[in-house]
């Protein structure tokens, strides 16, 4: 991983976390000294897996009010972001919550002896700076507008410069040491706060809790040094595959839905370098015939190495093809040796009763393989399209067991894909399949969830807006007697 000098969040490689990462592992024995304006549980779980085994030193301070009117006094700014820090807490803290273990591996962190913890009091600590080393070996020192918090250091917009060895290293950590020996310990107080004795938690805390044990988010590590650099996503497709990569590795496939024209070539691409890198795994890509010099000329461009076939292809290989049919060799490897199959316009496969969907089901078969089904359409004509796409992944009835769903079929019945009458359905009891397999954003969503989204190029995120517009034209007089023949024809 290359050392950074520019930090902005604004791409995976520029992201603070990562960026962060890199300066640590690249000076593995020299201690770490955080000056932070802020601080909430994400940064310290962050800090805490990335400087373990080393001597840290965390220096907290308490950051303005942006608001109109003199500034709050620095006790009550404080005291206002501690609480903040106990709302946190109380929202992670009782099982089974997913964010209790990190909660626990903060606690262990704060209490090794290496970890000191201070708070500056005498004015406000407006200032971050991540330091590496020593004032007479100063290795590093990152100055940024970045917090130490999950969105300073992954989401915002922020700026960040690395400076190597003196003299600007040495006095930033100059810097830090002056406000050091001003500040005063803070270990005790921030344990009782994370960790109190008795803890009171309000009902709509457990009813929040309760949400998010259903609904996720899933675990996710967006420090991990195999996560996509080539492919080059914007923060709504990486959120996506993100939570698509979860599923996918929770349940051996994942359905990626999002709407058209939010880039879900870059998600297969995404996971097909994010696979390589893991265990050099052999890709394979399946799409229609028209787009497989598009998937070709995008895996070239990212560096990247998959073989890409149509679907009549895949349907015609000697491997996969029903005896008594002719065939050829068109997969370039034994079809065990592929671990990830991405499937583009994969509503293709929406009827089980086809040489296509036959077919991608002997090369899912054997070895266990992964499968990426992208489609902006996974329900065409009837709940059982859906069903058969699911089926590619979950193998048989209790495939999804793990997820609560003891028999799938019997949940699309249930939902009325036998039915004729639209008026019998009930997709919403599909909602527990749906959210275990499948990742959908409609056009709406993200242009509401990400106002302010660009892509990796700076492009700004934007869908054109629909406008119905009534165009009215002579048919017999642009063509005459063309609407008579049509009816003869018929007729």
């Amino acid at each position: 991983m290359p050392l950074p000098y520019i930090l902005d969040n604004r791409s995976d490689d520029t992201r603070h976390a990562r960026g962060l990462r890199a300066l640590i592992e690249h000076h593995p024995a020299d201690p770490l000294a955080v000056a932070t304006g802020y601080v909430n549980l994400e940064g310290l779980s962050i800090l805490a897996e990335l400087s373990e085994g080393r001597p840290t030193r965390l220096l907290l301070g308490a950051q303005p009010d942006p608001g109109l009117g003199a500034p709050p006094p620095p006790r009550d700014l404080f005291e206002s972001q501690l609480r903040s820090l106990g709302g946190e807490r109380d929202f992670s803290r009782f099982p089974p919550s997913r964010a209790k273990e990190r909660l626990e591996a903060i606690e262990s962190w704060l209490r090794r002896p290496e970890v000191e913890v201070r708070r500056y009091t005498h004015s406000f600590l407006h200032g971050k700076a991540y330091l590496i080393g020593t004032v007479d070996v100063a290795r590093a020192a990152l100055v940024t507008s970045a917090n130490l918090t999950g969105a300073g250091l992954h989401r915002n917009m922020e700026l960040g410069l690395t400076s190597y060895g003196p003299p600007a290293a040495s006095e930033a950590m100059e810097w830090f040491e002056a406000l050091w020996a001003e500040a005063v310990p803070f270990e005790d107080e921030l344990r009782e706060l994370l960790f109190p004795s008795h803890l009171e938690v309000d009902p709509y805390d457990v009813y929040l809790r309760a949400l998010l044990e259903l609904h996720g988010p899933l675990e996710e590590d967006r420090t991990r040094p195999t996560q996509p650099s080539g492919v080059r996503l914007a923060d709504f497709q990486r959120d996506g595959y993100e939570r698509a990569r979860a599923i996918a590795k929770a349940h051996g496939g994942v359905i990626f839905a999002d709407g058209v024209g939010t880039g879900k070539t870059e998600i297969g691409l995404a996971f097909i370098e994010e696979r390589i890198k893991e265990d050099g795994v052999y890709a394979l890509v399946v799409c229609p015939a028209q787009l497989k010099m598009r998937w070709q000329e995008r895996i070239t461009q990212a560096k990247l190495s998959a073989q890409v076939v149509s679907f009549n292809e895949l349907a015609a290989d000697e491997q996969l093809a029903p005896a008594g049919r002719q065939t050829r060799r068109v997969l370039s490897v034994d079809r065990d040796y592929y671990r990830l199959v991405v499937v583009d316009e994969a509503h293709a496969l929406r009827n089980h009763d086809t040489t296509w969907y036959r077919a991608m089901e002997r090369l899912l078969g054997g070895t266990e393989k992964q499968v990426v089904l992208l489609t902006a359409t996974p329900i065409n004509n009837g709940l059982w399209d859906l069903y058969n796409l699911v089926m590619l992944f979950a193998r048989h009835d209790r495939g999804l067991a793990r997820a609560g769903i003891d028999s799938i079929r019997e949940l699309f019945l249930a939902a009325g894909a036998n039915e004729r009458d639209p008026e019998n359905l009930a997709p919403e009891i599909l909602y527990p399949i749906a959210d275990a397999v499948s990742v959908r954003r409609d056009r709406a969503f993200i242009a509401r969830s990400y106002p302010d989204a660009t892509f990796p190029d700076g492009t700004p995120v934007r869908f054109p807006e629909p406008k119905l517009v009534t165009e009215r034209y002579d048919i017999d007089g642009a063509h005459p007697g063309l609407l008579r023949a049509v009816v003869d024809g018929i007729d």
